[in-house]
């Protein structure tokens, strides 16, 4: 249980931070960091909302489509960014 803590108080700062960073690159940063990592439109829209912090779960019904249609998304915006987690992806933005 106090993991789960430690990682969403660690998730929220690196939320922040790229908060922050959206706020000083302005609005086109995702559509910028989306085009040079090769992501589909749908995979951008998904990393808008993973930036917002939503589970998996809440993308799926955001967006209309299943848990394992996100999963397979965030998998394809691991690879093309070449990170494993939602963690190393802001810190992967935020170098941007």
């Amino acid at each position: 249980m106090m993991s789960g803590i430690l990682y969403y108080t660690h998730l929220n700062i690196n939320q922040k931070q790229t908060f922050d960073l959206l706020a000083t690159k302005g609005n086109s940063a995702i559509d910028h960091f989306s085009e040079n990592k090769g992501l589909t439109e749908r995979e951008k829209e998904i990393l808008t909302i993973i930036f917002e912090g939503k589970s998996t779960k809440q993308i799926g019904v955001d967006l209309f489509i299943s848990p394992g249609t996100v999963r397979n998304h965030i998998s394809s915006i691991f690879q093309k960014t070449g990170t494993h987690s939602r963690m190393e992806l802001v810190s992967e933005f935020n170098k941007a």
